[in-house]
């Protein structure tokens, strides 16, 4: 890549559009860029590389901050370059964001980042990143690689030279992308850190789990042996632990035993109780039945006369049940009747509705046939209107042309004019030319004879009669010249002068002879053209302008007066020409806009002409279909009336109100009749199953009694029956009370007390049972939980021991392994993965550098990988410098400033090599190197030329930026930057 053209406006000092012509630097060598302080001389290769990867060549200046602050607010700020790579030119063209001062108002606006690259084959690249991308890949290098290949910024030298290990792995960790090793090692650290604390987090839990294990509080001194077992050995604490389990297991068993006897006890007494419990229950509820059914006798009478009474009137309710039906039949009737006389309203509704439909569909049809008539009368009238706007439009046409062809005329005629008044000017001029020349040549003549004439004079009074002329070797002279008085002051330098005028003059008067030659003979030309075209156009004008022109022709042959009066003429008709034609266009074209509005009148009544056929077809088929359903109307109306009049003659009641308010009567009496049966027959159902229910509780008492063998069963059965027996006598024969057996009464009574007393002491004894077994529950939860919690707690530390073994081991190979990868084995070099890996790239760095810093020392020094003097860092990328004339190896820092500076280039170049070599051998036509070399004596500024010498050998430019007089002296090629008084600066190539 080598850059031909930059172009710079408004960017960084340069407040205007410069352009540098970079191709007149040739396409080797050196070149100098050279210039004031501060004036911009690394600005240039911030442009290059702004153009390149929108970005300036140091970090420190950020895309933002290239805008010139002496640039006026309608400057644009932008960089375009051309370049060369692999011979092919491209050009590309960026701005930055940057904010200016507002064109119109007040305050300030941002200007977006742009660019765009031109390719060789016309292909066109667009927006800010698409241009990085494509020049990444054409290239091949990022901006970071181009800046360490081919842009060796300002006091970047010395940091490779004066680092340490630490800054020289982050310089190689970015150029050589050695940053995955860094990971690694990082990551294996992590890994090593992340194990140790699982194994800490695992011992740590181990220790909860212990700090967890419950002993019995009952024995203190079980406690303390527990507390004293768990501060020793793991082992110790899980043997103890164990005892301590089985110890509980035995207790756990021993109180299963117990609370199994207490439950069994708490079983039968429960069994016992319930007995009891349920006796007297049973005796209870006896007497409470026979009480029951004894109240219930007199009721079931009462409702049994109350139930026969309504089933005595059946006979009435069905006769109202009839009455009923019948009325609900007349009252369909009724609503059919209702049905046929809505039915004909609506009838009649629709009929009317037709009728008006039909009314306004003839008047729409009228409406319609009307306006049809009108559209195509009109459109007769316009019917010639497509042919005649087309006519106009081609006359139109035609007018156009022809004052076309007319102006085309007017401009030959003031072409001709401005000709014609050239060639008298240049007529003039020859003539006054010739005169002039024939007045030089007179003059030249006139002393040219006199001179001859002196010269002569001169030779014959040299002549001696007897000796020969020197002139024509007669030694006779019969009429020997005299010399002229007045030619006495003519000399030979009058005469060439003399002559070298009238030389000038013959050769003006030529020139411009020939001038008006030309002019002549095209004006000829032209007016002979001109001819052609007023012998076409004549023909088509009107007789008084054929024969007023040709008139004026006929005086042509009366000389060049006549020629221009015939020309004036022609002029003065074109002019009246085109202001006809102008009028006659006007016209023409009010006359199409005319004729183009009747089209587009013509087009609109065609579509109405056919929406109006289509409108008068719908109408027509509306009035059709109108007067059909208004005959179908008027048919149904007819029928409905004829229906209306029939049924209404057979109808009983007025209307379907009054056979309505005596349906309503009929309906209430049978309601209130069926309510009287309904109410009867409930209460006395319900008094039966009342009845019936207690009856068959008190048999089902009787059969628990029976169940249960206890004394006085016989008494109590025979009890119940009687008394039902004597409750179904009672219900059934006569209304009255049944009286009970006082001494069964008694013996109920008697019974109940026993079973109550039996109960209560039963009770006292379940629950002090029961109190006695949540006591034992208690002691088994406590021994349960306890050995629950020790049960785990133990199967945990088993789990987290085994779990703490295996990250010990884990951690122990990866502490070793991450303290390798990072240097950090004790006793040996504090080498990292990352800086092993780096120290192969530094090797050959050195070699490379090594190369053009034997021939800038002299063949003196060398460059050396060492480990570093303080071993308290990391170390492999250390730097010595060997000397060759003592033999000695010693630190690069006792180098001096102009050593230092040579080490540092040499590591600069040899690093560029080295990363041209990683990015495939790419191989960049110019390079870049802005450093002072101020520091360097005479023979160290010739050794340093030389190295770059050698590194521009074949085909690469490399550019240096120095103050350096010397340099100045010795490389002519150079670019040279000016601070301007007003502010801003320039740059010009010169190459001398």
């Amino acid at each position: 890549m080598r850059p031909t053209e930059l172009t710079i406006s408004a960017f960084g000092p340069y407040a205007g559009e410069m352009r540098l012509k970079l191709e007149a630097l040739g396409d080797r060598g050196l070149y100098l860029i050279t210039g004031d302080t501060g004036a911009g001389k690394t600005t240039i290769f911030d442009a290059i590389t702004f153009a390149l990867y929108g970005n300036a060549s140091g970090d420190g200046r950020k895309p933002k901050m290239l805008r010139s602050k002496y640039a006026a607010a309608d400057t644009k700020t932008f960089v375009e370059m051309k370049f060369l790579y692999n011979e092919q030119e491209y050009t590309v063209r960026r701005s930055p964001e940057y904010m200016r001062v507002k064109q119109r108002g007040e305050g300030e606006t941002k200007e977006r980042s742009d660019g765009e690259l031109h390719m060789p084959g016309g292909r066109l690249v667009t927006g800010d990143k698409a241009v990085t991308k494509e020049i990444e890949a054409l290239l091949g290098l990022d901006r970071e690689q181009f800046s360490q290949i081919a842009m060796l910024a300002q006091g970047s030298f010395s940091k490779l030279l004066s680092g340490k290990t630490e800054d020289r792995s982050a310089i190689f960790r970015e150029i050589f992308k050695t940053r995955p090793y860094q990971q690694f090692q990082e990551r294996l650290k992590e890994r090593a850190r992340v194990l140790y604390g699982q194994y800490c987090d695992s011992l740590r839990r181990i220790e909860q789990y212990i700090d967890g294990v419950l002993t019995d509080e009952s024995r203190v001194e079980l406690g303390l042996q527990w507390k004293e077992a768990s501060k020793g050995d793991l082992e110790t604490a899980l043997g103890f632990l164990s005892q301590m389990i089985d110890a509980d297991k035995e207790q756990d068993r021993a109180l299963d035993g117990e609370m199994k006897a207490h439950r069994e006890e708490l079983s039968n007494l429960g069994i016992d109780l319930g007995k009891a419990q349920t006796e007297d229950g049973i005796l209870t509820d006896m007497a409470e039945t026979i009480r029951r059914l004894n109240e219930l006798a007199p009721i079931s009478r009462e409702a049994e006369l109350l139930f026969q009474k309504e089933k005595d009137r059946q006979q009435e309710r069905d006769k109202l049940i009839s009455s009923i039906a019948r009325m609900e039949e007349s009252l369909e009737a009724y609503g059919q009747l209702d049905e046929l006389i809505k039915g004909e309203s609506i009838c009649r509704r629709e009929t009317n509705r037709w009728g008006r439909e039909l009314e306004a569909a003839v008047k729409e049809e009228a409406l319609w046939r009307e306006r049809l008539f009108r559209y195509e009368k009109e459109l007769e009238e316009l019917k010639s209107s497509g042919e005649e706007h087309q006519a106009a439009i081609a006359a139109c046409q035609k007018l156009s042309e022809y004052r076309e062809r007319v102006m085309v005329l007017g401009r030959e005629l003031e072409t001709y004019k401005r000709e014609l008044a050239r060639l008298k000017k240049a007529q003039e001029a020859y003539r006054r030319g010739d005169e002039k020349r024939r007045l030089a040549e007179g003059i030249y003549r006139e002393l040219y004879q006199r001179f001859l004439d002196n010269q002569a004079g001169i030779l014959a009074s040299e002549l001696v009669k007897g000796r020969p002329c020197p002139v024509c070797g007669s030694k006779e002279h019969p009429a020997p010249a005299c010399r002229r008085e007045d030619g006495k002051d003519i000399t030979k330098e009058q005469v060439d002068k003399a002559a070298k005028i009238a030389e000038q003059e013959r050769r003006t008067a030529e020139a411009l002879s020939l001038e008006a030659g030309t002019l002549a003979g095209s004006l000829e030309n032209q007016y002979a053209r001109m001819r052609e075209q007023i012998d076409g156009e004549v023909g088509t004008w009107k007789e008084s302008w054929r024969e007023k022109l040709l008139a004026a022709e006929g005086e042509r042959q009366e000389g060049e007066a006549a020629r221009e009066r015939f020309l004036a003429i022609w002029g003065e008709m074109l002019e009246k020409l085109k202001v006809y034609l102008e009028v006659q266009e006007g016209k023409s074209l009010e006359r199409l806009d005319y004729l183009k509005k009747q089209v587009e009148r013509k087009k609109e009544l065609e579509e109405k002409r056919l929406s109006a056929q289509h409108a008068v077809e719908g109408a027509g088929r509306k009035q059709q279909q109108s007067q059909e359903r208004c005959i179908q109307a008027k048919t149904r109306l007819e029928e409905l009336g004829r229906q209306i009049q029939d049924r209404a003659g057979r109808l009983p009641y007025e209307n379907r109100e009054a056979a309505g308010e005596a349906l309503v009567k009929l309906r209430q009496r049978l309601r209130e009749r069926e309510e009287a049966f309904k109410a009867a027959q409930d209460r006395y159902e319900a008094v039966n199953r009342m009845a019936d229910g207690a009856r068959a509780k008190l048999e089902a008492l009787d059969k628990r009694l029976e169940a249960r063998e206890e004394p006085g069963r016989t008494a109590a059965s025979e009890l119940a029956a009687t008394s039902w027996e004597d409750a179904c006598k009672v219900r059934n024969v006569r209304a009255g009370f049944w009286e009970t057996d006082s001494r069964s009464e008694d013996d109920l009574v008697r019974r109940r007390e026993a079973a109550k007393a039996r109960a209560e002491q039963l009770t006292i004894r379940q629950q002090e049972a029961k109190t006695e077994l949540e006591e034992l529950e208690k002691q088994k939860n406590r021994v349960h939980l306890r050995l629950e919690t020790n049960l785990r707690a133990r199967a945990n530390i088993l789990k987290q021991k085994a779990s703490m073994e295996e990250l010990q081991q884990q951690w122990s190979w990866v502490k070793g392994l991450s303290d390798t990868a990072s240097g950090e084995v004790a006793g040996k070099e504090k080498i990292t993965l990352e800086t092993y890996v780096q120290m192969a790239y530094f090797e050959r760095i050195i070699a490379r550098a090594n190369t053009r810093f034997m021939v800038m020392s002299g063949g003196q020094y060398e460059l050396k990988r060492c480990t570093e003097e303080d071993n308290r860092g990391k170390s492999g990328l250390g730097l010595s410098v060997v000397d060759h004339y003592n033999g000695t190896e010693r630190s690069v820092k006792t180098l001096s400033g102009g050593e230092s500076f040579q080490a540092s280039l040499s590591l600069a170049l040899g690093l560029s090599d080295e990363i041209q070599a990683q990015a495939g051998g790419i191989r960049l036509d110019a390079m870049f190197v802005d450093e002072g070399f101020g520091s360097l004596d005479e023979d160290a500024l010739n050794l340093a030329i030389k190295a770059l010498d050698d590194l521009a050998e074949g085909r690469r430019l490399v550019g240096i930026i120095s103050h350096v007089s010397e340099l100045k002296t010795r490389i002519e090629r150079q670019i040279v930057v000016v601070k301007e008084r007003n502010g801003g600066s320039r740059a010009g190539i010169q190459l001398s």
